[in-house]
């Protein structure tokens, strides 16, 4: 796990590098505290959606058709993952079944 997240952000710059003057590169985060990392990162270059913005308890979060569809969209899913997004879980896992560049950014930290 610890290499995906590793490659996902040496990959990211460079796939950013790429979508200049094309498209931009559709992230999709589960929390504030990761959309503030894409943002930096990112910059202009990226459509980020953001699922639960400050206040949201992500234990209870459930997400809706249109969080859906956005996940469905993305190019690269962002979460936290260690079970803080709980409901949403099973969804991740069905994304990234699907061929999707999930990653739990928190389960690749040593």
């Amino acid at each position: 796990m610890k290499s995906v997240l590793v490659r996902s952000l040496i990959l990211f710059p460079a796939l950013l590098v790429c979508a200049s003057g094309y498209a931009k590169l559709r992230v999709v985060v589960s929390t504030s505290q990761i959309a503030d990392i894409v943002r930096n990162v990112g910059g202009e270059e990226v459509d980020l959606t953001v699922l639960m913005g400050p206040g949201v308890d992500p234990h209870l979060f459930k997400a809706t058709a249109r969080d859906v569809i956005s996940l469905q969209r993305a190019d690269l899913i962002l979460y936290n993952g260690l079970h803080l997004e709980g409901r949403l879980a099973e969804t991740f896992s069905k994304i990234d079944q699907r061929g999707h560049t999930v990653v739990a950014v928190a389960e690749a930290i040593p």
